[in-house]
């Protein structure tokens, strides 16, 4: 968390965890774009932290990258 960036106003970014928990934010969809490209075990654990929280089924992911994608299909 220490590691997150600070904005301008003070504020910190919101970590992905924080935003699924959020209760008013349950039926919000949420689109994540890979930067890092071919990491099996990021793809593995984002998609761990949504189906521990039910949220599945409001997760569309993918890459530019299509060694990437493929890994997000599986």
């Amino acid at each position: 968390l220490s590691e997150c960036p600070v904005l301008a106003d003070g504020e910190r970014v919101t970590r992905l965890e924080e935003l699924l928990d959020d209760n008013d934010l349950q039926k919000a969809p949420i689109c994540l774009d890979f930067k890092v490209h071919n990491d099996a075990r990021l793809i593995e654990e984002v998609y761990e932290m949504f189906s521990r929280r039910g949220r599945l089924d409001r997760l569309v992911w993918g890459s530019f990258s299509e060694e990437t994608r493929r890994l997000c299909y599986q």
